[in-house]
């Protein structure tokens, strides 16, 4: 997945599924097609930079399914308020950067 989609993933701790995400080096590529293929990790997703990148608000119904995510980067997309009612069901973000 990391190759596929030039992606940076991490643990955020070694002793936790919990995962750091980050499009950074490939944020002019990086879509709503990509965000989709983050489904079988999404879970333990908890921290997602998707800053710069190609995400539209329709793109964000793919955050759905990751209900751990805590902290969330959008700045410098074309994200606006339609697409931010998409986040309304992750109860533990507790940081978004627009």
């Amino acid at each position: 997945l990391r190759k596929e989609l030039n992606i940076l993933l991490t643990r955020i701790s070694q002793d936790s599924p919990a995962l750091y995400l980050t499009v950074v080096g490939a944020a002019k590529e990086f879509d709503d097609a990509k965000l989709a293929k983050l489904a079988p990790i999404a879970g333990n997703i908890e921290w997602l930079n998707l800053a710069n990148s190609k995400v539209t608000n329709d793109g964000l119904k793919h955050l759905q399914g990751m209900k751990n995510l805590t902290r969330l980067h959008l700045e410098n997309t074309g994200i606006t308020d339609a697409g931010v009612a998409h986040l309304s069901g992750l109860q533990r973000l507790r940081y978004l950067n627009l």
